[in-house]
């Protein structure tokens, strides 16, 4: 029942949090070592767009760049 509770209560605050958004963008990248740079690039994205949010996206090696030119991701983040 704890774990129920839990659940909903997680629930209930991803909802609210994406209520704060009115758009998003999709980003592939390669790797996990490519993690590094994107807690800053998502802080300086979110100074200056606030409503957009940043959905990370790892992809497996080549797979981010046919994701990008099928349109299934905005944006890759490259190294």
């Amino acid at each position: 029942q704890r774990i129920s509770k839990e659940l909903q209560f997680s629930i209930e605050q991803a909802q609210n949090m994406g209520q704060q958004y009115s758009n998003s963008i999709k980003i592939g990248f390669p790797a996990r070592s490519t993690l590094f740079y994107l807690p800053k690039a998502i802080a300086l994205f979110e100074e200056k767009q606030p409503t957009v949010q940043i959905v990370p996206e790892i992809q497996p090696q080549n797979d981010y760049v046919n994701a990008f030119l099928k349109k299934e991701l905005d944006m890759i983040l490259l190294p």
